[in-house]
């Protein structure tokens, strides 16, 4: 287990690391890393020096091992399957409570639901028509209005992924 949250922090990284070269290429769109990474970016060029780098995988590892401190019920140093289960549930809580604190900071006049003004005031690095798309995927009644429970819907579904099938006789890889 200890190797699988070590391969993922690594593929996370990594592909953070090599995003930022996808949006070079976007017109109106200055080269920048992503904001996860951006915070290492101590001289602000937009790239990540071999120090900034060191102080990525640095930080990676201290997030690991407050995981498995938080987490590691048992001490083995690794989750086992039912603390894998808690700390999925408590980030799934941290998200959930995330996304509620951003929708009362965009619910400008406090009605409890937010209009197409309150979120395109809230999403200002999406354009007009970016926004209205994602109002309109928010909006499950048609309401013209997101609530909530609307709000929140999109991190509290979360769809089983459909395994492919398998081959019979095909060795794995």
């Amino acid at each position: 287990m200890k190797t699988s949250i070590l391969l993922a922090a690594g593929i996370i990284g990594l592909s953070a690391l090599t995003g930022s070269a996808r949006h070079a290429d976007r017109p109106g769109r200055p080269h920048s890393l992503p904001p996860q990474l951006a915070k290492f970016d101590v001289d602000g060029d937009g790239k990540l020096s071999a120090d900034e780098r060191e102080a990525v995988k640095k930080a990676m590892e201290d997030r690991r091992k407050a995981i498995l401190e938080k987490f590691d019920t048992n001490g083995d140093g690794k989750l086992d399957e039912a603390e894998r289960a808690a700390a999925r549930e408590a980030r799934q809580e941290e998200a959930k409570a995330a996304r509620t604190k951003k929708f009362a900071e965009a619910d400008s006049d406090g009605n409890g639901s937010l209009n197409l003004a309150e979120l395109t005031a809230a999403l200002k690095s999406l354009s007009a028509e970016r926004v209205a798309a994602v109002f309109k995927r928010l909006d499950d009644n048609g309401d013209q209005a997101i609530s909530l429970d609307e709000f929140l819907g999109r991190t509290d579904e979360k769809p089983e992924r459909p395994q492919p099938p398998r081959r019979p006789n095909h060795p794995r890889r």
